[in-house]
This record gives structure tokens, sequence and C-alpha cells, in this order.
């Protein structure tokens, strides 16, 4: 719960940021274009974790699964 995400699309001639959080099950939706992607996810007191992910072209889902090894400090 509580993980910032920030996703980085870029080509020659575009580029699109999103950004989400997780919800309190861990998992979070966005809306992204197909191709390669950057994925940098944060919490606060943990450092900061970069994926890259390739989102197919279609309206389907694609699900990510990552794991996010830092705590949140009590």
């Amino acid at each position: 719960e509580g993980v910032t995400l920030d996703d980085s699309w870029v080509t020659r001639m575009v580029s699109e940021r999103v950004r989400g959080q997780t919800s309190e099950d861990g998992t979070a939706v966005l809306s992204l274009l197909p191709g390669a992607h950057f994925l940098t996810l944060r919490r606060k007191g943990c450092p900061k974790q970069e994926e890259r992910m390739e989102v197919s072209p279609g309206l389907g889902i694609d699900g990510f699964k990552y794991v996010f090894e830092c705590a949140k400090r009590k």
C-alpha cells in the first residue's frame, strides 16, 4: 500500500508521463500507451526501484507484477 508509481513513455516526437499509487491490496491501474515503458516505484523511507515493461497494443489488460522489497518503517 502507498507505493507511488511514475511511468514514462518516450518516442522521438512524443513523451507521456503517468502517475499513480497502489491501493491497500498493493494494486494500481494505469492507462498506458503501447510500447516500452519505464516505471519508477517509490515509497517514503525506501530506495526507489526502477522497472521496464512492454505494453501490448490493443484494448486488453496487461498484468505486470513487481515486488517492492522495502517495508514501510514504523
